[in-house]
């Protein structure tokens, strides 16, 4: 069985996910131990979050106008 590689998300749900995701590495990566250069699972967990989220912001679409827009 294989997957939908043509996966349809609207703006909102797509920045509840991305919100979720964040919401996640945060707990994930807040420090739990005495030893705060320790490597725990928690932090490679946070860390595979993390690329999942940069993978997401890469795929997007984003705004250019047709026209030339001055800037500075």
């Amino acid at each position: 069985m294989g997957y939908n590689p043509n996966i349809r998300l609207n703006p909102d749900q797509l920045e509840l996910i991305e919100d979720a995701l964040r919401a996640e590495i945060g707990r994930l990566a807040a420090p739990t131990t005495k030893n705060w250069n320790e490597v725990a699972p928690k932090h490679e967990a946070a860390k595979e979050l993390r690329e999942l989220l940069g993978h997401i912001h890469n795929q997007k679409a984003w705004y250019q106008p047709e026209d030339t827009v001055p800037l500075g």
